[in-house]
């Protein structure tokens, strides 16, 4: 977490909370379906299915961790994918109650990432316009 010279607002926060909360509900959707006893064999097939959905989650979740704005880019890019891929769940009667929750967090992680990358951009715009006006005062003048 990289912190400028002001404290880190709430609502980045609560916004970072949440785009951790939604990607590790997905993890779990994709999850625990696999556990249930007539499900996809986990080997060989259903670890590969495991793998393909949740690795772009979780290559994301190091970068999320340490509060880097790139992270929350792709990862507002990736909630578009789970939410097409929720809708496509959704079809499917015996899967109905899975498409729901996909989709509600897929949405959950493309407004709470947007909302950390919208509310750390002003935030650092704000510590930048600090830094540059503050700058201002330290050179020393010259003489024409």
């Amino acid at each position: 977490m990289s912190r400028g010279t002001s404290p880190i607002p709430t609502a980045e926060r609560v916004a970072h909370f949440l785009t951790l909360f939604c990607i590790g509900s997905l993890l779990a959707v994709y999850g625990l379906p696999r556990l249930a006893p007539d499900a996809i064999p986990f080997w060989p097939g259903g670890l590969a299915l495991l793998l393909l959905q949740t690795a772009p989650l979780l290559v994301c979740v190091p970068a999320a961790l340490r509060w880097q704005r790139t992270a929350f880019g792709v990862l507002s890019l990736l909630a578009l994918i789970y939410f097409a891929l929720g809708m496509w769940t959704l079809m499917d009667p015996a899967q109905q109650w899975a498409g729901i929750a996909e989709v509600g967090f897929a949405l959950g992680l493309f407004f709470a990432s947007a909302t950390f990358l919208r509310v750390q951009g002003r935030r650092l715009a704000q510590e930048a316009s600090v830094t540059v006006s503050g700058r201002g005062h330290d050179l020393p003048e010259q003489d024409s």
